[in-house]
């Protein structure tokens, strides 16, 4: 979040601490990145070159999550996306 919104991404409006906030009172969870979810960045089909995507998509496969996106190109990876 925190990297999306610095960028000033015009979808990404919310401030990343009102975000991580709310998520965190509707029950989810914070996954931290380990070694694993790096390790299967390089079974990823070459789909899409940004580092930070691929990760996610990597960290929710290796946890056996859906991964959550907005944009066009991270439904392209297999496994289950949800659009938000």
């Amino acid at each position: 979040m925190k990297i999306t919104f610095g960028l000033g991404h015009a979808s990404f409006t919310l401030e990343p601490s009102v975000a991580r906030g709310a998520a965190l009172r509707l029950g989810f969870v914070e996954l931290a990145v380990d070694g694993a979810h790096a390790a299967a960045v390089a079974d990823l089909p070459a789909i899409h070159k940004d580092p930070f995507d691929r990760l996610l998509v990597a960290q929710a496969s290796v946890a056996g999550l859906p991964s959550l996106t907005h944009g066009p190109v991270v439904p392209r990876y297999p496994g289950p996306v949800r659009l938000v």
